[in-house]
């Protein structure tokens, strides 16, 4: 997307410019995503896999004059507050552990936070230890042992 800001100096670009040089990052973003996934398919069926993606933090681009991220989260606009949260798995792994994908689609539409990310890992990888919260996992209920 162009024109995209090339400063650190916010100010000295314009709003259009700070939200392209955002959806760059986006875009580069995917394609990375996209190409360790391509990476994790090819080797099926000898590796079973899967790929668990989560934004650090959100970003604002301008809503409520807030650029970037860090505000203090009372006042921080939801787009620093929400961030992209997505599970990627391969038929092998899908056959190993059987993740419902009713459940796993109900659960991506309630809201989480990164509290979420050390339970669903855990529950993914299907280990169990003391410290597994069920009740932080959003996926607690869609996965069978086999």
């Amino acid at each position: 997307f162009t024109p995209a800001c090339q400063s650190v100096d916010l100010h000295h670009c314009s709003r259009n410019e700070l939200v392209n040089a955002y959806d760059n990052t986006v875009a580069y973003t995917d394609y990375v995503v996209a190409s360790m996934i391509a990476r994790l398919a090819s080797a099926e069926p000898r590796l079973s896999s899967a790929l668990f993606f989560v934004s650090d933090h959100g970003e604002s681009t301008g809503e409520r004059g807030f650029y970037l991220h860090g505000a203090p989260y009372a006042i921080a606009p939801d787009q620093q507050n929400q961030v992209p949260m997505f599970l990627w798995r391969s038929p092998a792994f899908a056959a190993q552990r059987s993740l419902n994908p009713e459940c796993a689609q109900a659960a991506g539409k309630r809201a989480t936070s990164h509290d979420a990310v050390f339970p669903l890992l855990l529950n993914v990888m299907n280990l169990t230890t003391a410290a597994y919260r069920a009740s932080w996992d959003p996926l607690v209920d869609c996965f069978s042992s086999q």
